[in-house]
């Protein structure tokens, strides 16, 4: 028959057709009843699609009725061969769109991994270079020292930081140094402002932080300071001693644009209008400075412009002052001034009439106030004294002649082969009015090395260089 002939095929058809066959019914036998079969290979799948669906005849199935029966009994019913042909078709085109579209992507990560290896090896060179650089300026060095907070370090970082930065948020360490450079020469701190040498805050940013004087005896920023650092104190450390000195100031007049007032006038919290000097120019400057007695601290309380203030009007304000550092919870033990004449009525007056070392507390009856002139200024009002006139001072078995200081200098000026005595210069014999100010020189005129030999008489007025020369000096021999 044609048909049998045609499944059979020829000899080598027929065996591929045959072991294909095999295989397949070795599958199909496998497979489950009810369950339909689809081969993996699209090819085999065509062919036997084609398989099942020859062309037909009336003589033909007559004669493969018992095949295809036979056939259909031991492999389970196919259900639209040609759907799942096209679908694996297209799951194979799919697939190698998402394999391309990979290779791209490979492609493109590797292009990637190259340009951050180079960028990377870039980075090691510029880095080694950086630190090579930073080693021979000094930058490592630099900042070891900022780790360990030097204050030198923490410095020259804020400058570099100034190089780049055209408007520089200032530290407050820095805006606490600069007021204090300001303070101490203020055509000083301005000349090397403008030299362009360092980068310091402007003198009107300092007053920001300064502020001006509003005219009260102690500010508001003064007693909130004041209770703050009374809290950290225990009640010992609080007991302290008010200082109360005054300095000569230029006149002048200062607008302040903020606030729209003038500064350069008397104030004294109230009482220049009670005395009408409010319109007078101010030429000295009170303060009052509170410090501890047994802890080391000092607090500024008070001050204000004054003209020539009178002893009655220095008791009333310094009675204010103590009241307010009694309020903060500190203790006045002890009122420090100099010997003026208007610090000399204060304490008449605070010892009712009598000038006493120790008077009544004024906020406290029960609790006593120590009255003491400053030593220092003393020490220097001797020293003034002594040069001016030609007194003989005595102290512990000394005499102290200013004609006897005056021949030491003449000798050790004229031969410098050695000094007769340390430390006695032009400065000391004859100072000027701002030399007199020096404690030191004070303290250095009233050394045991500058009193007068033994053998010399003291109230002698003309003291020969022989006198002098022949009495070996103490200092030396020691």
């Amino acid at each position: 028959m044609k048909v049998q002939e045609s499944i059979a095929g020829s000899p080598a058809t027929g065996r591929r057709g045959t072991s294909n066959a095999d295989s397949s019914q070795e599958e199909r036998a496998s497979a489950e009843p009810g369950e339909v079969y689809s081969s993996e290979n699209p090819i085999e799948t065509a062919q036997e699609a084609e398989w099942l669906h020859f062309p037909s005849s009336q003589d033909n199935m007559e004669d493969c009725s018992s095949v295809i029966q036979g056939e259909h009994q031991k492999r389970p019913v196919r259900r639209s061969m040609t759907s799942q042909t096209s679908i694996g078709l297209k799951k194979m085109r799919s697939l190698v769109a998402a394999t391309k579209t990979l290779r791209r992507k490979c492609s493109r990560l590797k292009e990637m991994n190259s340009n951050l290896h180079s960028q990377l090896e870039k980075l090691k060179k510029d880095f080694f270079e950086m630190k090579a650089l930073a080693e021979a300026n000094g930058a490592l060095t630099l900042q070891e020292m900022l780790d360990e907070n030097d204050k030198k370090a923490e410095f020259l970082k804020e400058q570099l930081q100034c190089l780049r930065e055209k408007n520089h948020r200032w530290k407050e360490v820095t805006i606490r140094q600069a007021i204090m450079w300001q303070a101490k020469s203020p055509c000083g701190y301005e000349m090397l402002r403008r030299s362009g040498c360092l980068t310091l805050p402007s003198r009107m940013t300092l007053k920001r932080y300064i502020g001006y004087c509003t005219g009260a005896v102690v500010s508001s920023l003064m007693k909130q300071r004041l209770h703050t650092e009374s809290t950290h104190l225990s009640e010992r450390e609080k007991m302290g001693s008010l200082i109360v000195d005054e300095m000569s100031l230029k006149q002048a007049l200062t607008y302040e644009k903020k606030g729209d007032k003038v500064h350069g006038l008397v104030e004294m919290g109230g009482l220049e209008k009670e005395v009408g000097i409010q319109n007078e120019l101010a030429t000295h400057l009170l303060a009052f400075v509170f410090v501890g007695l047994s802890t080391h601290y000092t607090l500024p309380v008070g001050y204000y412009f004054t003209q020539s203030v009178k002893g009655d009007h220095l008791h009333q304000l310094t009675l204010e002052v103590i009241k307010s550092i009694e309020e903060a919870g500190f203790q006045v033990v002890r009122l420090v001034a100099d010997n003026h004449a208007s610090n000399k009525k204060m304490f008449t007056m605070l010892g009712n009439g009598r000038m006493m070392p120790v008077v009544p507390h004024p906020m406290d009856m029960n609790r006593r106030l120590f009255l003491s002139f400053d030593h220092c200024h003393i020490l220097k009002n001797l020293r003034n004294q002594m040069l001016s006139t030609k007194r003989v001072l005595f102290n512990n078995g000394h005499y102290y002649s200013p004609t006897y200081l005056r021949k030491l200098l003449d000798i050790t000026e004229k031969q410098s082969s050695f000094k007769l005595v340390r430390n006695l210069t032009q400065k000391h014999v004859y100072p000027t009015n701002f030399e007199k100010l020096s404690v030191k020189r004070a303290v250095e005129v009233f050394s045991p090395q500058a009193c007068i030999r033994k053998g010399v008489n003291p109230f002698s007025v003309s003291v020969t260089h022989s006198q002098i020369l022949c009495i070996p000096c103490r200092h030396h021999n020691a």
